[in-house]
This record gives structure tokens, C-alpha cells and sequence, in this order.
């Protein structure tokens, strides 16, 4: 669940607000005029109306996000460069119906978002609805999502309104898996099928790697004798394993 914080308004573009509120205003004017010369007394009630109209539409528009909870589910871990799929879900706690929000999460550096808008969401009253958008992993490592916006407009337009909510979350980032082909990497680092000559392994083969004590369940057969002889016990030669190798980690 979310926390949320300061509700904040701005205006979405200069230009267009202060032509609507010329409008509003000029309206209201000629209206004011009409109602002197008509001495009507219900024309300055209408005129009133038009003037306060602004700030009541703005009023609206905080309290349309009052008693919004939001959840924030996505993958535990991912690899470099992949994309993942990030689902929002949204409660309303109250009994009026939320149909102008959008969700704006707010994303460290290493994550990216795919869609460049916020999420639209509609919630009726006392439900719920579930976004989605997708994420994409530019960086490793760990990164925590510390929080989201609710965005919306009044509905006039004049006024962007955003909360800011309490949401962490974390996804780890791994580096990036590419298949290699088989002779991708030269001979001496194992490329194809042959043998490392850098991956060699204590046991069975062909190799003389040194002489231990013998071990119980060791072959007779491979009991060195000679050194047996001298130390007065039974020993055990070891020898090279050598291995293909099948995997290669490349960091850059």
C-alpha cells in the first residue's frame, strides 16, 4: 500500500491556461454588463459562477485523489537490457468514481520506461483497476523504486494536479547473457570442443600431477610403489583431469 504525500498543482501550458481563463473572465464581464443594463439580478449570480469556476474545478481535481491506494508489482530480477513488465494496482477507497488519473513512476537512472506517458487508470466507486507499462533494465546492479505520482487535470484543463505516494520496490539487475558460438573464443581458451590447457583437475588421466597419501577406496593398481618403498607407506600419484570448456564469462 502507499503513503501518500503534498497534493501539488501547475499549470499544463501558459499560453493555453491564460487564453481559457480570458475566456472565463471576459464571459463573465459581458454577462455583468448585460445584467446593469438589464438590471437582471440572476445574470450577476451566473456571472459569480464563472468567475469562482476555476479555483471550484481545481478543488475537484485534489479531491479526486483522495483515498487512492496504489501497489506496485513487478519481476524480483531481470538481465541487462531485457524489458519487464511492471503492473500498478489501484484502489478507491472512497465512494465517488476516479475517471481523469494517470500514474507517473518515478524511475532511478538504470531503469527506463518504454511508454513515455503516464498510465491512465479508471477507478468506480470503492473499486479497483490494474495498469501495466513496460520497464527496460539498462543498467545492473540493485535499484529500488521509491516512489509514484498520481497525475491528473481539473476539468477545465487549467490546473495538472500531482500527488506524490510512498511505493518502494526493488529489482535486481543482472549482466547480460550471450550465447557464444563454438568457435568464437581461440584454442588455447578452450574454444570448440578441445581441452582447456588452463582447466586442468586433481583425478583421473593421463597427466603425472604429484604424489599423496593413499586414501581408502583408491585403485591398488595405481598405488606408486616406489614411493611406498622410501616413505614406508602406501601412496597414491595424482593426475590431471582435463575438462572442455563449455562456458565463457565475458565482463566489459
Amino acid at each position: 500500500m502507499a503513503v501518500s504525500a503534498d497534493a501539488g498543482a501547475s499549470d499544463p501550458d501558459s499560453q493555453t491556461v491564460f487564453s481559457k481563463k480570458l475566456t472565463i473572465y471576459a464571459a463573465a464581464g459581458a454577462i455583468i454588463l448585460v445584467a446593469w443594463v438589464l438590471n437582471v439580478a440572476q445574470l450577476y449570480w451566473m456571472a459569480g459562477a464563472l468567475v469562482v469556476l476555476p479555483q471550484v474545478t481545481r478543488l475537484f481535481g485534489i479531491l479526486e485523489h483522495r483515498g487512492v491506494d496504489v501497489e506496485r508489482l513487478l519481476p524480483a530480477a531481470g538481465h541487462q537490457g531485457d524489458a519487464a513488465t511492471v503492473r500498478l494496482r489501484v484502489w478507491n477507497r472512497l465512494a465517488l468514481p476516479k475517471l481523469n488519473l494517470a500514474v507517473d513512476d518515478d524511475l532511478p537512472a538504470g531503469l527506463g520506461r518504454l511508454e513515455q506517458e503516464p498510465v491512465p487508470v479508471h477507478l468506480p466507486p470503492r473499486g479497483s483497476d490494474v495498469a501495466e507499462y513496460r520497464l527496460q533494465l539498462r543498467r545492473r546492479g540493485v535499484h529500488r523504486l521509491r516512489g509514484l505520482s498520481l497525475v491528473s487535470e481539473d476539468a477545465l484543463g487549467l490546473h495538472q494536479i500531482a500527488t506524490r505516494l510512498a511505493v518502494d520496490s526493488e529489482i535486481v539487475v543482472y549482466p547480460r547473457v550471450i550465447e557464444l558460438p563454438p568457435d568464437y573464443l581461440p584454442d588455447r581458451w578452450g574454444g570448440g570442443q578441445t581441452a582447456a590447457l588452463s582447466s586442468f583437475r586433481r583425478g583421473e588421466g593421463c597427466s603425472f600431477f604429484g604424489i599423496r597419501e593413499y586414501r581408502p577406496g583408491d585403485p591398488l593398481r595405481h598405488v606408486h610403489w616406489r614411493s611406498a618403498a622410501r616413505l614406508g607407506r602406501l601412496s597414491h600419484p595424482h593426475q590431471d583431469r582435463p575438462l572442455t570448456l563449455k562456458e565463457a564469462r565475458v565482463f566489459g
